[in-house]
């Protein structure tokens, strides 16, 4: 055309002479297609990334039953006794909550000298063989009330077998000086309860557990279990 300049640039494809600014324009366009390929591609990437879970919070139901769940963990059982009778050394252990339990100091003594018949029966071979174990310590209720309790448990062996069985065993309890005492002789790991101002005490003979009878009665209605405790 007149005026005008046309730029030819030897280049060949197919054997063919090509425009330099239609091949500039092929090139634009290939670039253009290779760079949307690589934004569809970190896209896609993006999205398979797992998003954090946001966790939901929790229900006033849920709060409500996990706080009464801390509330009786804290309080409804003062104190579980763990003996072990039938057996020639001492062996008793106990379960106490720290946070509400303080001044706890426990005690314990042996006398006499055991042996074990061919039958496997515990008896009693030289002096008074008795097996004591107690505990002093005071309690703390969520309003700030402190009791102040002692609990002595005693087996006693004998040096043969009698109608009332090979040994007998004694429970006393008091609760501010007033004291209850309770005696077994039973072979059988029978129930025996007692109540205790606000307090409810079971006592078998390999267990003797302390409780608010308030809270019991609670989580009795309510349907719940106190071996969870």
């Amino acid at each position: 055309m007149k005026n005008e300049t046309l730029r030819l640039e030897e280049r060949f494809d197919e054997q063919q002479l090509v425009d330099t600014t239609e091949a500039e324009r092929a090139e634009a366009a290939r670039r253009k297609k290779t760079e949307a390929a690589k934004l569809e591609e970190q896209r896609r990437a993006a999205a398979e990334v797992k998003k954090p879970e946001i966790k939901k919070p929790e229900s006033k139901r849920a709060e409500t039953k996990n706080s009464k769940e801390a509330f009786h963990n804290l309080h409804l059982n003062i104190i579980k006794v763990y003996p072990e009778t039938d057996v020639p050394e001492l062996h008793v252990t106990s379960k106490v909550n720290p946070q509400v339990i303080t001044k706890y100091v426990e005690k314990k003594d042996q006398s006499g000298k055991y042996y074990r018949t061919k039958q496997g029966m515990l008896l009693c071979e030289a002096g008074l063989c008795k097996k004591e174990w107690s505990a002093t310590f005071v309690y703390t209720d969520e309003a700030g009330k402190a009791d102040a309790f002692l609990v002595r448990w005693r087996e006693i062996t004998f040096n043969g077998m009698t109608p009332a069985g090979t040994s007998k065993r004694e429970l006393e309890v008091c609760l501010n000086g007033a004291c209850q005492k309770r005696e077994d002789n039973s072979a059988a790991d029978t129930v025996s309860e007692m109540t205790m101002d606000r307090y409810s005490l079971g006592w078998t003979k390999s267990l003797i557990v302390i409780r608010r009878a308030d809270l019991l009665k609670q989580l009795l209605e309510a349907g719940g279990d106190v071996a969870n405790y």
